[in-house]
């Protein structure tokens, strides 16, 4: 009985601001926003491990959105996306052949580093791209795209990671968003409401 009184005081708390700090984890609600520049940008421009460039939507463009894709901005030093990575990997292993698409972009990061600091160390099978500018670099961090989205979603952090964009069956005009790691009961069922081949019971 403690612990969902606590669970329930962590979830009213969330729910009357943009994030929470909660032993060291920052957890945010899933919210949406309608902003017309939204859909201008969102389609912005990765590297792909095989060193191609291309928009981080144009597979999707081409040919047809799955029932919900989530884009994941992550960063190889960022505490609060080593925290993230288990859990959206064990998400992904349980959701993907139900609809979802994931793919992490890893920003502000160094290629050696991402590959071996994050994406190796938790075994992620999460599809990945590089985001706009491969390290840390502070003068740099206004021109990405990444901060674009964050500022007109009103995210206040400094480096905003992570950062999940939630666009359910292909519809740009109006996106899902997290500024911060995913609350897993909101994410689920989040999950069981948008992904049209969920039956209940089985998971």
């Amino acid at each position: 009985m403690v612990q969902l009184a606590i669970l329930s005081a962590v979830l009213t708390m969330i729910s009357m601001a943009d994030s929470v700090v909660q032993d060291d984890h920052e957890y945010a609600s899933i919210r949406i926003s309608s902003h017309p520049a939204i859909e201008k940008v969102i389609n912005f421009p990765v590297t792909t491990p095989l060193s191609e460039r291309t928009g981080i939507l144009d597979e999707y463009e081409r040919g047809g959105y799955p029932d919900l894709l989530i884009i994941s901005f992550m960063a190889a030093w960022c505490k609060n996306c080593h925290y993230e990575a288990p859990h959206v990997e064990s998400v992904y292993r349980r959701w993907q052949h139900r609809g979802l698409e994931m793919t992490i972009v890893a920003e502000y990061s160094e290629k050696e580093e991402w590959r071996n600091g994050f994406v190796k160390k938790y075994n992620l099978t999460i599809p990945f791209v590089y985001g706009e500018i491969p390290a840390k670099v502070e003068e740099l961090r206004e021109t990405t795209t990444h901060y674009r989205l964050r500022k007109l979603l009103d995210d206040k952090r400094g480096w905003g990671t992570p950062f999940h964009i939630l666009i359910v069956k292909g519809n740009k005009k109006s996106v899902y968003f997290v500024t911060g790691e995913f609350i897993a009961e909101e994410l689920e069922k989040f999950l069981e409401n948008n992904l049209t081949s969920f039956q209940p019971g089985n998971r």
